[in-house]
C-alpha cells in the first residue's frame, strides 16, 4: 500500500497558502504523493487564474479581503469559515493519470466523511440525476469511474486539459457568476440543492495539484453561500472535518496517510514563489486571460 504525507498547517494568508500549494507541486517529483490541510486567515479572496482583477468590484461583500490569485482557473472563492485541502502527486502515479477520477474520487471521500455526521451529500451531474455517495465500496466508485465515458479534455471545464472543476461545461468563463460557489459544474459536492465543496486541478509535465474548498459555515464577507452549519445546524470545525477527511481519503484511494512536515526545499521554494509570486501584484491584479494558459 502507498503511503501518502499528510501536512496540517496552521492558518496562514493567502498568498502564503497558494505559495506552498505551488511548491509542493514543484517538488512533488522528491516528496511523492501529499495531502495538505490548511485555513485562512484573514479571510482572503481567492481569483481562478483567468479571471481579471478588476472583475472583483462584482463581489461588494469581499472588498475589504486580501486578494490572491490561485494557480488553478475557475471562480472566485472567499476563504474563510471553511477547510481547504491540496493533494499533489508524481505525473506517474495512477490516480495522476486519471484525473476526472481523482476529481470525483476526493469528492466522493468527503461525502462519506460527512455522512458520519448524518450528512448526506451529493455530487452534482449536469444531464442526470446527483449521483449519491452513502458509504458503498470505495472500489465500487473507482469502478463506476472507469466505466464512465472519457470526455475530452477540456469539455467538463472549458479550460484547456491542464485545469479542470469549479466551472461550468462549455461555456465562457467571462459569462459565468464571478464566485466558484455561485457555478455549477460536473463534480461538485451539494447537500441539497447548494453547493459546500468544489475544487480546481492544474496539470504539469511533472505532477498533479487538486485543492478545494468544503465550506463549514456562512462568512460575512460572502453571505449569499450557507456553508453546513445554515444547512444542517452542525457546527464542524477545520480539525474535527481534518481528522475525518484523512481516513476518507485514504479509504477512498487505497492509500496509507502518514503525517509529515512540510520539507525545507519545499518551505525555501514557497518562500520565493510569495516574494516573486504570490505577494507581487503583478501576478494578482492582472487582466483576464484567455482559456490556454501563457504562463
Amino acid at each position: 500500500m502507498k503511503i501518502w504525507t499528510v501536512l496540517r498547517d496552521p492558518p496562514a494568508a493567502g498568498a502564503w497558502n497558494m505559495a506552498v500549494d505551488e511548491a509542493l507541486l514543484e517538488e512533488v517529483h522528491f516528496l511523492g504523493p501529499t495531502l495538505r490541510l490548511y485555513t485562512w486567515s484573514p479571510a482572503t479572496l481567492s481569483l481562478g487564474y483567468f479571471q481579471a482583477w478588476e472583475d472583483r468590484r462584482l463581489h461588494p461583500p469581499s472588498l475589504s479581503c486580501p486578494v490572491v490569485r490561485r494557480p488553478t482557473g475557475g471562480g472566485a472563492i472567499l476563504h474563510d469559515a471553511e477547510l481547504t485541502y491540496a493533494l499533489v502527486l508524481p505525473a506517474e502515479d495512477l490516480w495522476a493519470k486519471a484525473r476526472e477520477r481523482l476529481y470525483f474520487a476526493v469528492h466522493g471521500a468527503i461525502a462519506s466523511a460527512l455522512r458520519r455526521w448524518g450528512v448526506e451529500a451529493t455530487v452534482y451531474h449536469p444531464a442526470s440525476p446527483p449521483s449519491v455517495y452513502s458509504g458503498s465500496d470505495p472500489q465500487r466508485r473507482v469502478e463506476d469511474q472507469k466505466e464512465r465515458p472519457e470526455r475530452k479534455p477540456g469539455i467538463q471545464s472549458g479550460f484547456t486539459s491542464a485545469e479542470i472543476g469549479c466551472t461550468a461545461s462549455g461555456r465562457n468563463p467571462r459569462d459565468l457568476p464571478f464566485m466558484c460557489f455561485g457555478r455549477r459544474s460536473c463534480g461538485d459536492l451539494l447537500v441539497g440543492s447548494v453547493k459546500i465543496a468544489g475544487s480546481a486541478q492544474r496539470r504539469t509535465k511533472t505532477g498533479i495539484l487538486q485543492h478545494g474548498s468544503i465550506l463549514l459555515a456562512r462568512s460575512p464577507f460572502a453571505p449569499e453561500f450557507p456553508g453546513l452549519a445554515e444547512l444542517t445546524g452542525l457546527e464542524i470545525s477545520p480539525d474535527e472535518l481534518a481528522d475525518t477527511l484523512i481516513e476518507a481519503l485514504a479509504d477512498e484511494l487505497g492509500v496509507k496517510m502518514q503525517a509529515g512536515s512540510l520539507p525545507s526545499s519545499a518551505l525555501s521554494r514557497a518562500q520565493e514563489l510569495l516574494a516573486a509570486k504570490y505577494a507581487h501584484p503583478h501576478w494578482t491584479q492582472r487582466s483576464a486571460l484567455s482559456e490556454r494558459r501563457t504562463a
